[in-house]
């Protein structure tokens, strides 16, 4: 039998993340992730993407098990991501068009990434002392 909302904890009140995120409810509704399909053309919703996900959240939040893919109004969606290899993202000046400036490729961890990238960007116009060391910047594309 499937499970229904009364049988669960309450949702999340904040981003709840590690392996995989829950996030707060809106609407009644929460959103849980998320998976990588690496060597596909086209960006779509798998069953086996929504068992993983609802794995994940239950493995973050078990008050909110059991969470089956049975339930009602459970949807997915799918898109791209930018990944390079490495998993860094690429921060710099773009060599083919001066004064393009890029800071992509964060991958799963764009909350993480922007701040720094952004500090980079900002400290490379202003000609100040770059927070990172040499070898650290070059990884993440500068040069």
């Amino acid at each position: 039998m499937p499970a229904t909302n009364r049988e669960w904890g309450p949702p999340p009140r904040c981003i709840v993340a590690g392996e995989g995120y829950v996030l707060p409810s809106v609407e009644g509704q929460c959103v849980t992730g998320s998976t990588y399909v690496y060597d596909v053309g086209t960006a779509r919703a798998t069953l086996e993407g929504s068992d993983a996900n609802l794995t994940r959240a239950t493995n973050l939040l078990p008050s909110i098990a059991p969470v089956t893919r049975d339930l009602p109004g459970l949807g997915g969606w799918a898109g791209w991501r930018a990944v390079v290899p490495g998993r860094l993202p690429v921060v710099g000046e773009w060599p083919a068009a001066s004064g393009i400036w890029l800071a992509t490729g964060y991958a799963s961890r764009g909350l993480t990434w922007s701040a720094l990238a952004g500090d980079i960007i900002a400290a490379l116009l202003d000609g100040e002392p770059l927070m990172l060391e040499r070898e650290l910047l070059q990884m993440i594309g500068w040069r």
